[in-house]
């Protein structure tokens, strides 16, 4: 038996009915041992995922294993060759972080044709899990991806990461691999989108603010994050509005709120902060909720959505609409489902499982409410990725 030294460069905590898993970097010095062992690790994951197709498919089976056997392997040669350039110094950074981006796009791209091939859930969710395993040595290089995938706080996207996003800095050091796959993160089509999607929604609430009849403008947003938004309406040397404004910030990550609070300093006169710790799974199951929140006048989620299925996601937006006072305005974004690519980096790097849902989708959920309760408009931000779904009380 040899032995052979290896450092662990990536782990996940243990989970309900499995244990942690580890990924580690051998030190092989023998070229030949290196090939041998490469061929056993990329076959035995190729069978491991082609065992989750149920059935007599041996064509997708093929599919399958010819992922993992070559794209994946081709990825892996390709990004090690990439890494000693880098290393060396012999590649410009430019050029290194646009090989980067494209050779992580063209593996999602097959891996995205592969997962339309497959068509079936519980299997593409087990064959991304092992896409993770095989080519995490790589993009979690890169600390914000690593913190995406690890879900510190708990779920996807918490407020130290949206706030990372919105702040648009790499946390890596610098023309180093780790440093451009955080700018691929940073980048993304998705990450743009976000960052949008929080200027747009700031101007909504600044437009609505200067432009209202009302003495006290109430504000609510439920699953509020960072508060990023808000911090900025305040920051605004165009904000002259004279009128009291009353923000409600609602989530069920006590960190979270901690973290808007302590961002909230130095207030202006005309504004009060209330932040809430609630789950919103509750707030349409309880009628002590109406009180507690009281009734609004702009209530806005940013993203959440994307998390909930069908039935929790009607019963939250009527509980919601409720809450508001005539003329208030509800705005629900969402990411548009018939925009592909966006989604790929989160769902197949970071694990985000999104519903996926179109503006239609969102038209027949409003329409359940009433279309004689409110008027209706659709908007997107910038990039055109996500839209707002806009609902105004009548």
């Amino acid at each position: 038996v040899t032995e052979i030294p290896a450092k662990i460069v990536w782990h996940t905590s243990p989970v309900a009915g499995s244990g942690a898993r580890y990924g580690a970097r051998l030190a092989l010095s023998d070229k030949n041992h290196r090939t041998q062992l490469r061929e056993i690790i990329f076959d035995s994951f190729a069978r491991k995922a082609s065992a989750f197709i149920k059935g007599d498919s041996n064509d997708l089976k093929i599919k399958v294993e010819d992922f993992f056997n070559k794209d994946i392997k081709q990825f892996h040669e390709d990004m090690s060759a990439l890494d000693q350039e880098i290393s060396k110094g012999t590649i410009e950074s430019e050029v290194a972080e646009k090989k980067t981006t494209t050779l992580i796009n063209e593996l999602l791209l097959k891996g995205s044709a592969l997962e339309k091939s497959v068509n079936d859930d519980r299997c593409t969710k087990k064959i991304k899990q092992l896409f993770r395993e095989l080519t995490g040595c790589w993009y979690y290089k890169s600390p914000i991806l690593k913190m995406a995938y690890d879900k510190p706080q708990g779920y996807p996207g918490d407020y130290k990461l949206f706030d990372i996003i919105y702040d648009k800095k790499p946390l890596a050091q610098g023309k180093t691999l780790g440093f451009y796959y955080d700018n691929y993160f940073l980048n993304n089509g998705y990450a743009c989108a976000v960052r949008t999607r929080k200027n747009k929604m700031k101007n909504i609430l600044q437009d609505l603010i200067e432009n209202s009849d009302l003495k006290t403008i109430k504000l609510l947003n439920v699953a509020c994050g960072p508060s990023r938004e808000i911090r900025e309406l305040l920051c605004d040397p165009y904000l002259a509005s004279r009128k009291e404004l009353v923000f409600t910030g609602l989530d069920n990550d006590e960190d979270s709120l901690k973290f808007s609070q302590s961002k909230f300093n130095d207030l202006p006169r005309n504004f009060k902060v209330r932040l809430l710790k609630e789950n919103v799974l509750s707030l349409f199951r309880d009628k002590k909720y109406y009180d507690l929140i009281g009734k609004q006048d702009i209530i806005y989620i940013l993203g959440l959505t994307e998390y909930l299925p069908d039935r929790i996601f009607r019963n939250l937006t009527k509980f919601l609409f409720e809450l508001l006072n005539d003329k208030g305005m509800l705005v629900i974004t969402y990411k548009d489902a018939a925009i592909e690519f966006p989604s790929l980096p989160p769902e197949w790097l970071c694990d985000w499982v999104f519903i996926k849902r179109t503006e239609s989708d969102l038209v027949e959920t409003a329409k359940a409410l009433g279309s004689d309760k409110f008027s209706l408009k659709i908007e997107r931000e910038g990039t055109g990725t996500i839209f707002f779904l806009i609902l105004i009380k009548t």
